[in-house]
């Protein structure tokens, strides 16, 4: 997702300016504003009352989320994740990444949707398929 994003994607910062060999970040936003600091207890939020409905439901914790949130987001585009393609990284300054449709580093995967990451993170019907 992330090769797909830096070679698809007109408007980059210039190449010097980053890895583009390294792990793109957000994996998901929640809010537009103020960006990770606000989104990353919100989105814990929401993943601790998935596990608690995994919990109460017999099931394992979810672990190490990063491959199932990538493959939900592949398989099943915009049921857990709403797709966000607007706006940029540059904030008081020239050049930033912009959003674009597919993983970007403005919002990850998107935001979150509450219904689809009950279908596929508060149960395991999704990988038994």
């Amino acid at each position: 997702m992330i090769k797909d994003y830096l070679q698809s994607t007109a408007g980059l910062p210039p190449p010097s300016s980053y890895n583009s060999s390294a792990r793109g970040y957000p994996d998901v936003s929640a809010i537009s504003e103020d960006g990770t600091s606000q989104s990353s207890p919100t989105v814990a939020g929401i993943f601790s009352l998935l596990m608690d409905m995994r919990l109460q439901a017999g099931l394992k914790p979810l672990g190490f989320l990063g491959p199932r949130l990538y493959m939900i987001a592949e398989k099943f585009p915009g049921e857990a994740f709403q797709d966000v393609t607007e706006g940029t990284t540059a904030y008081h300054c020239d050049n930033g990444f912009p959003s674009a449709k597919g993983w970007d580093p403005v919002t990850g995967l998107g935001r979150p949707v509450w219904q689809g990451l009950k279908k596929h993170f508060a149960s395991d019907d999704t990988l038994l398929g």
